[in-house]
This record gives structure tokens, C-alpha cells and sequence, in this order.
């Protein structure tokens, strides 16, 4: 019995192999488009994609953005403290080769730059927890007074219940915020 289902399975196998290889050299060749002269050359449009996205290697990636001039003094100020000379070399650099100074900048500042994203962040954090406790003031007044017992006496404890209301009311609170 095993020998004949084995059998039957390797027939079938066989017999679809062998019909996949005759349909593939079946199918016609396609012929070669035709040779074009060069009088059609010059006369074709260029063609362009309008629906092709800008390619993505002449896009900068979002940490190569310019920066503001605000940040680069940030930067500066942050590396004449740490590198005086090192500074000295970027100021004059500055003035040259505009260019060639951000990409140095973006290399020696890099603790400065990481620590203006950690403020940005820590900002927003800020303003987000700050929003999500006046929209607790308004739909869930009494835990918004319980956080607020909280908050003056055990800074831990009211981080701890902090994150356990945004996690409870955290998906009301964004229903609500996006869709008042």
C-alpha cells in the first residue's frame, strides 16, 4: 500500500515538473524592440515619472537637517567650554567653508547635540503629561486630586500613578484629543 501511494506521489510530481518545463519553453520569445536611429532619438521626449518620489539618497536624513543658527551657537558655546581650540578651528572653518564647518560641527558637537534631543524630548514629555492632568482635572476630577496629593509628598509614587492613568485613561484621553 505504501509502495503504491509513494509511487502515485512521485508520478504526480514528475508528471508536474515535466508540464511546467513544456509550458516554459512553449511560451514564445518576445522580439527585440526595434533599433532606433538617431534622427528618433533626438526627436523623443525625454521620459520623466511624475509620480516618481524624489530619490531617497538626495533627500538628507532627518539628523542631517541645516540647523538653526541658535543651535550652532548652542553647539559652539558648548564646545568653546569643553575644546577651546577645537572651537577656535570651527569659528574660522565657519567662515570659509559654511558646508564643511556643519559636517565638522555634527561631529565634535555631538554631546551637545544629544543633549539639546534629550530636552526636546523631555519638553514634550512635559507639555504631553501636562495636558493629560488638565484633561483628568476635567473628566476624572478625583484622580487628578489623588495625583495631586501625590505629587507634593512621593515624586516615585506619583510617577508610578501616573503611568497607571495614562495607561487606563490613556487611550480616552487620545479618543478625546483627537476627536473632541
Amino acid at each position: 500500500m505504501r509502495v503504491c501511494r509513494m509511487t502515485a506521489f512521485l508520478a504526480s510530481v514528475t508528471l508536474v515538473g515535466g508540464l511546467t518545463v513544456h509550458l516554459g519553453a512553449a511560451q514564445p520569445k518576445q522580439a527585440a524592440p526595434p533599433k532606433q536611429t538617431t534622427q528618433s532619438k533626438q526627436a523623443a521626449p525625454p521620459k520623466t515619472d511624475i509620480w516618481k518620489d524624489e530619490a531617497k539618497e538626495t533627500q538628507p536624513p532627518w539628523w542631517q537637517r541645516d540647523l538653526s543658527n541658535e543651535t550652532i551657537d548652542r553647539i559652539m558655546a558648548g564646545l568653546q567650554k569643553r575644546d577651546p581650540a577645537r572651537a577656535k578651528q570651527l569659528a574660522e572653518l565657519r567662515k570659509k567653508d559654511f558646508e564643511r564647518f556643519k559636517l565638522e560641527l555634527r561631529e565634535q558637537g555631538r554631546p551637545e547635540l544629544e543633549q539639546i534631543a534629550v530636552e526636546r524630548y523631555e519638553g514634550r514629555r512635559q507639555e504631553q503629561t501636562a495636558r493629560f492632568v488638565e484633561w483628568l482635572k476635567v473628566d476624572y476630577p478625583t484622580e487628578e486630586q489623588a495625583l495631586a496629593k501625590l505629587k507634593d509628598g512621593d515624586p516615585q509614587l506619583y510617577a508610578r500613578n501616573l503611568e497607571r492613568l495614562s495607561n487606563q485613561y490613556g487611550y480616552l484621553y487620545e479618543a478625546d484629543r483627537t476627536n473632541p
